[in-house]
């Protein structure tokens, strides 16, 4: 058997974070009360950047170099240049009868999920053209990628799933405490993950039980 631990706990910058991306040294949070994206600093919680963002977000990532951030009034997805702010580019997504949600990058393409229809679409970023399609629980919310699996959260709900990506297979299910929004991975089995309820951001590792 396997549990989570809770090694850091920070105080979100904003009244309800969305996204979290892990740009290899600091923690990227989407705030949708706020409509802005901070760069927060791991060890002190401080907010080294905040980013403005004209629309209202839901989840983020990272690309390596830029960071993508969805947006539920346009119903797109945008990369963003992390040191001026400025999008670059605007990727259309459909969510249909849906709501856009959490967004990961696999190092290749972004993993976007879609709220109320139960979906994580594999979309290309050079023109956000749908390349796969899950079917999962409807209320499907934030979406992380640890370097082979995808990790799914749950709106109103304290699960995070495990999905095979190339077949959509679900791997295996645990329990954290809250409700976790947006995820983000350090490791292949650390990750931060955000409570909007709590307004809470926590890192986690994965352990066995003794």
């Amino acid at each position: 058997m396997e549990r989570f631990n809770v090694e850091a706990t920070l105080d979100a910058p904003g009244g309800s974070p969305e996204g979290l991306a892990w740009d290899g040294e600091h923690l990227w949070v989407s705030d949708s009360a706020e409509n802005r994206v901070y760069k927060l600093d791991i060890e002190s919680g401080d907010s080294l950047v905040t980013i403005p963002f004209n629309g209202k977000v839901a989840g983020c990532a990272w690309d390596g170099s830029h960071l993508w951030q969805v947006d539920n009034n346009t119903n797109t997805v945008s990369q963003i240049d992390p040191e001026s702010g400025e999008i670059k580019v605007a990727l259309a997504c459909d969510p249909g009868a849906g709501k856009l949600g959490g967004l990961c990058f696999d190092g290749e393409d972004l993993w976007l999920a879609v709220t109320g229809i139960g979906q994580l679409r594999r979309i290309r970023v050079k023109d956000g053209a749908i390349v796969k399609i899950h079917a999962v629980q409807d209320n499907v919310l934030g979406v992380g990628y640890d370097g082979r699996r995808l990790w799914f959260t749950e709106e109103g709900s304290d699960r995070v799933r495990l999905l095979d990506p190339p077949t959509g297979t679900e791997i295996m299910s645990y329990q954290l405490e809250g409700q976790p929004s947006g995820v983000a991975f350090v490791g292949p089995r650390e990750f931060w993950f955000a409570e909007r309820n709590e307004k809470k951001l926590k890192r986690v590792r994965l352990t066995r039980r003794k």
